[in-house]
């Protein structure tokens, strides 16, 4: 799983919105819909109610920032304690 992905959706949920977001992200705006896109097409729901420009969370949508935030969370600790025992050696 690409973790950066999962920043990039995050990033969407908390501007509530997909070109605010690809600006934090210093992307084209296309790249960042597309990968919405393809995570929606996967799960087969959408992660976004869109209306009058903003971007709102689905149920699914909350249920998958939520586990976005703990996975890259997760990831943290991981790579702290692999830092840890690099210094050890």
């Amino acid at each position: 799983m690409n973790t950066k992905i999962l920043e990039y959706i995050i990033a969407i949920a908390e501007e509530r919105s997909v070109s605010k977001a690809a600006e934090r992200y210093y992307l084209a705006q296309p790249v960042l819909s597309k990968h919405l896109k393809n995570i929606e097409s996967d799960i087969g729901m959408p992660l976004f109610i869109r209306s009058h420009g903003e971007m709102k969370l689905t149920e699914a949508g909350i249920i998958y920032i939520n586990n976005a935030r703990a996975i890259l969370h997760v990831e943290q600790q991981l790579n702290e304690k692999l830092d840890m025992l690099k210094k050890k050696e």
